[in-house]
């Protein structure tokens, strides 16, 4: 009914397109349109491999979202961040874990938003920061939780949760921890941390995933895994929509290992859960955190 209304006075009626999978899109704004919202989650980090020193899970990836105004017909670049790479075991030196890709909008070669990726664990590199152009009408941004630390090959550590619509990710578990924190305002949950395994006799001893955040709206909090290997929960499951509790952009969790033991017997990293965009229209009764997105 209200659809028809819509279209009956001339105005556009409701959509959305939702990218779901890394790599690059182009979104064509529909006839009519003159305002959209949308929601970016850049990907999460991957984690570092187990020597030497300490191991570090990935971070969460941050949440963008705004409604801004576009032209019928003009074309958007969108960019859906990948997940860090988790790099290769060596028993001479820390590989750390790629940062998550940064998740973009742009218009006709310049941005307008991105979401950065979740950091790498114990990668001290740059990572992209969070942008916004000032054109945009609201919009709002939150991290993601950071991943899990521990000591050197004791337990794998927790991937943090992806940011939320009002608040960040849980923090994955570490060696001091074992549970991953809750997300908050809708954010994705952290992961728990892993089993002494690895340190005692040479298991993996794997920490578990942070938790997504969903694309459909702000909603409940993602909750931290609290027993050792359990994933975060998925921040912000909105219902009415298919596939509404898959979340996006959680952190990688880290593996102990068996330098003790056999310092050829070590892993490597994880790699990161990537992001998600999706957009809605039109953005004058559609729009992100929470109004009509279901």
């Amino acid at each position: 009914m209200f659809r028809h209304l819509i279209t009956s006075q001339g105005l556009p009626a409701e959509g959305d397109e939702k990218y779901t999978a890394a790599g690059s899109y182009t979104f064509t704004v529909p006839a009519g349109v003159t305002s959209i919202s949308a929601v970016l989650i850049g990907g999460g980090g991957g984690s570092s491999d187990n020597f030497p020193g300490t191991v570090e899970a990935g971070a969460g990836g941050t949440l963008v979202y705004a409604t801004f105004l576009v032209t019928p017909g003009e074309n958007l670049a969108v960019v859906v961040g990948d997940g860090g790479n988790g790099l290769a075991y060596s028993n001479s030196t820390t590989q750390p874990g790629g940062h998550g890709g940064s998740t973009t909008i742009s218009r006709g070669g310049t941005l307008l938003f991105r979401a950065p990726g979740g950091k790498g664990g114990a990668n001290s590199t740059s990572q992209d920061t969070v942008f916004i152009h000032s054109d945009a009408l609201s919009s709002a941004s939150y991290a993601g939780g950071a991943g899990g630390l521990g000591a050197e090959n004791r337990e794998g550590n927790g991937g943090g949760g992806a940011g939320g619509y009002s608040g960040v990710g849980g923090a994955g578990g570490d060696f001091q921890q074992d549970s991953g924190q809750d997300g908050a305002g809708g954010a994705g949950g952290g992961g728990a941390s892993g089993t002494m395994g690895g340190f005692l006799n040479g298991a993996s001893g794997e920490g578990a995933h942070g938790g997504g955040t969903a694309i459909f709206g702000a909603g409940a909090n993602g909750a931290g895994g609290d027993e050792r290997g359990e994933n975060g929960g998925v921040g912000s499951p909105q219902s009415g929509v298919s596939g509404g509790t898959v979340g996006y952009g959680g952190g990688a969790p880290s593996r102990a290992g068996a330098r003790y033991l056999n310092p050829d017997a070590g892993y490597g990293g994880r790699s990161g859960d990537h992001g998600a965009v999706r957009i809605v229209y039109p953005g004058q009764s559609r729009y992100y955190p929470s109004t009509n997105l279901t």
